[in-house]
């Protein structure tokens, strides 16, 4: 199975949150794939460029490398304009980075590491694992 890191675990994971450490571990040890979303990544990097945290964004750059970045595609977009819409017509809207990262986790059949169900729960079919 694929999990994809949304951007609070690598966050954490990065601050050595131990819940967050022993579940990836936990994930490699079994076998699973791990993928960072590219706009996970995107925001993540921005953070540290803005605060000037340059051993933290090379832990993180050496964290992306070891996993792999998941691209979009166009079918992502076309994923995620289908939650855009669902997820106004119910007056429920969330950002558009939470949005992308769950259009792509949706597309690749994937999991997401979240601590972020109240918004990314809202959308339709997405499989999250809640990590604290």
């Amino acid at each position: 199975m694929t999990y994809y890191l949304d951007t609070n675990i690598i966050s954490y994971y990065i601050k050595g949150s131990n819940s967050v450490e022993k579940r990836i571990s936990e994930l490699i040890w079994s076998g699973h794939t791990i993928k960072i979303p590219i706009i996970a990544y995107y925001e993540i990097r921005r953070g540290f460029l803005v605060i000037d945290a340059v051993k933290k964004l090379h832990v993180f750059e050496d964290l992306a490398t070891l996993f792999g970045i998941q691209e979009m595609t166009a079918n992502t977009f076309i994923i995620a304009s289908e939650i855009y819409s669902d997820l106004a017509k119910k007056g429920q809207p969330i950002e558009d980075a939470d949005i992308f990262i769950g259009a792509s986790t949706l597309e690749n059949n994937a999991i997401l590491l979240t601590n972020n169900a109240g918004h990314l729960g809202r959308i339709n079919n997405l499989k999250i694992e809640v990590i604290s």
